[in-house]
């Protein structure tokens, strides 16, 4: 049992700080380079799909927050405002996925010393 959880605990930290982290790191300090949310917010929503994380955003798919950016492309309708809470909701998106894996690795240490 011992030597299930030990190989199922460093899966999860290979996935976590070889993939997820690295990745995230990588890609969030160009996205919040650009000084445009209308740049930034589809920036998030790629790194979103790249890393298979589920986001509903404010009540709206992804999909349909890429409708309202080139609508906004055209239209002035879609308010800043709008791209601020879209923002902070898809940061919040990908630092759950952290912690879904803080917490995953702290289960996994417990589980182990309970082993032990």
């Amino acid at each position: 049992m011992q030597r299930i959880s030990t190989s199922k605990f460093n899966v999860l930290k290979k996935q976590q700080h070889g993939t997820y982290e690295k990745k995230k790191q990588a890609t969030l300090p160009a996205i919040q380079s650009e000084r445009d949310l209308s740049k930034q917010v589809p920036g998030l929503l790629d790194a979103l799909v790249v890393h298979d994380i589920p986001a509903v955003v404010s009540n709206h798919s992804p999909k349909n927050i890429r409708r309202f950016l080139n609508q906004r492309r055209n239209d002035p309708s879609v308010p800043y405002s709008m791209l601020e809470v879209w923002k902070a909701d898809l940061n919040r998106c990908l630092h759950i996925q952290s912690h879904k894996y803080q917490y995953a690795s702290l289960f996994c240490r417990f589980f182990t010393q309970w082993l032990e």
